[in-house]
């Protein structure tokens, strides 16, 4: 025995199986002496062992996980994937990744009937249906359902980012979060979307894309019934009811309810305008700004409201043009009573109450409520006037001038009293007009 477990240390090579073999003790069936020919033999069906074998398939094991271990110790990686060319250090993984590229998914979930490819990755999933979350963060107190989560998180109490972009510099806390981040410099978008044909840099992208052509919305807020396509969505969406904002600016003390919405209002203390219009040379803080932005040069109107027909470049401008086809107007000013169909507007309303007016005009040093009252208020000081009525010839500061100028030379009166009858071609006229009655 002394020279088997002398041979596997010398040589890694002998299979678990030989070794299993020239231990088992073998029975001879025959009565028949001893002789050159080979006896008829059977193992019994329980295997016999002395102490000394035990311990050698002990060390085996043993040792067989610590090569293992090892191998994930190496640079070395000399398995490679044929179909992706990704290489790995350990077959076995390379084995489990190849699953990856396969359209078979034989692993349901009896909860919610997602399916997945591979066991261990079904395991994982059975862990989100449960309520029980035993790992809890020792800083900020909180739970979570699974230890690799757990892990996860604690690295945002971290403020060490060792993983650096090599393209834009940018750090990242996890080098997956790099790997992630790099793809966004990559021009290449191989995961196309069956139904519309948009193209993606991620899978994962994909999938969130593909929701968005189901109709099915199956998660419900509790508070207010408004239903969501994905949980996430209802998530952001629960924070909108809870009036505790932790997150405050060091700069001027105004506090937010998600830490990703202080990061996007710190942004707007900096001068620094990297993203630059390509067509009026306006610079933006956010890229996403300048995307934004793009589409007001753009003729193009996509997004149509299906009761008034009409169109819009951006979505979020339809969905808040749709409110006002609905009679309901649920927010209520607490100082003067008015009621109005958006949080938004009502916000507005009430710093028309207020005294405070903390934007000043440096030319002639008016001041207003509002940053945007402002801003209009300073295109006054300007002698470019680029929108020109094409009917009389009359320029305007702002776009908005020219179409409250065009009215004045259509007949169209849309704006009607409901006391007297009486018609006019401006709402404010007809605003106006209403005092009159009392």
């Amino acid at each position: 025995m002394n020279q088997i477990a002398m041979q596997l240390n010398l040589n890694w090579k002998v299979p678990l199986n030989s070794v299993l073999h020239s231990i088992i003790k073998p029975e001879k069936t025959s009565n028949a002496p001893d002789s050159g020919v080979c006896e008829e033999l059977r193992f019994k069906d329980e295997l016999c062992f002395d102490e000394s074998s035990i311990d050698v398939i002990s060390h085996i094991q043993k040792t067989s996980t610590f090569k293992s271990h090892l191998l994930t110790q190496s640079e070395q990686r000399p398995y490679k994937c044929d179909i992706c060319s990704k290489y790995f250090k350990i077959k076995s993984i390379l084995e489990n990744h190849l699953i990856s590229h396969g359209e078979q998914r034989p692993y349901k979930c009896g909860f919610c009937g997602k399916c997945f490819k591979l066991n261990s990755t079904l395991k994982h999933h059975l862990l989100t249906h449960r309520e029980k979350r035993p790992y809890k963060c020792d800083i900020c107190k909180k739970n979570y359902k699974t230890k690799t989560i757990l892990k996860t998180h604690l690295l945002t109490h971290v403020e060490n980012r060792p993983h650096k972009c090599d393209i834009c510099g940018k750090f990242f806390k996890l080098d997956k979060i790099l790997k992630s981040h790099l793809i966004t410099h990559n021009e290449h978008r191989p995961h196309i979307c069956d139904v519309c044909g948009k193209c993606f840099k991620l899978d994962k992208s994909l999938k969130s894309h593909l929701i968005t052509h189901n109709e099915h919305k199956p998660h419900k807020c509790d508070v207010c019934g408004k239903c969501f396509k994905e949980k996430r969505y209802l998530k952001i969406h629960l924070i909108t009811h809870d009036d505790h904002r932790p997150h405050k600016c060091d700069v001027c003390g105004k506090c937010f309810k998600e830490k990703r919405y202080l990061k996007i209002h710190l942004i707007t203390h900096d001068d620094h305008r990297p993203h630059k219009c390509d067509v009026c040379g306006k610079c933006f803080t956010l890229n996403s700004y300048l995307k934004s932005h793009l589409a007001s040069h753009s003729e193009h109107r996509v997004h149509k409201c299906d009761i008034c027909g009409k169109c819009f470049k951006k979505k979020t401008i339809l969905k808040t043009h749709l409110v006002t086809h609905v009679e309901h107007r649920p927010h209520e000013c607490v100082i003067c009573g008015k009621r109005f169909k958006l949080n938004t507007i009502l916000k507005y309303h009430l710093i028309t109450h207020g005294e405070h007016r903390p934007h000043k005009c440096d030319v002639c040093g008016k001041c207003f409520k509002e940053k945007c009252k402002l801003k209009i208020h300073l295109i006054t000081h300007g002698e470019h006037r680029l929108h020109k009525c094409d009917v009389c010839g009359k320029c305007f500061t702002l776009n908005s001038y020219l179409k409250s100028h065009l009215a004045s030379h259509s007949e169209h009166r849309l704006h009607k009293c409901d006391i007297c009858g009486k018609c006019f071609k401006k709402k404010f006229n007809l605003k106006r007009h209403l005092l009159v009655h009392g």
